[in-house]
C-alpha cells in the first residue's frame, strides 16, 4: 500500500509540475523531502503476549520518536 500511495504521490505532482516547472518543482523537493502525514508509514505492530504498561509506553514513545503517527 506504501508504495502504492507513493506512486500517486508522484503522479499527482509530476502532473501539477507541468503546470509551472520552476514553481512546482521546488514543491515536489519539498514534499519528497517531508512528505504529508497521509503519506507516512503504517507500524505494524504484533502482541504475541501480554505487554506490561511500561512496554506500551516505551514503544509508543519510540514509533514517536521515529515520527510514527
Amino acid at each position: 500500500m506504501k508504495s502504492l500511495n507513493s506512486v500517486l504521490l508522484t503522479l499527482v505532482l509530476l502532473t501539477s509540475a507541468a503546470v509551472s516547472p520552476a514553481a512546482d518543482s521546488r514543491e515536489v523537493k519539498r514534499l519528497f523531502a517531508k512528505p504529508p502525514r497521509e503519506y507516512a508509514s503504517g507500524p505494524l505492530w504484533v502482541w504475541n503476549d501480554l505487554l506490561t504498561e511500561e512496554q506500551v509506553r516505551d514503544t509508543m514513545r519510540d514509533l514517536a520518536d521515529q515520527e510514527v503517527r
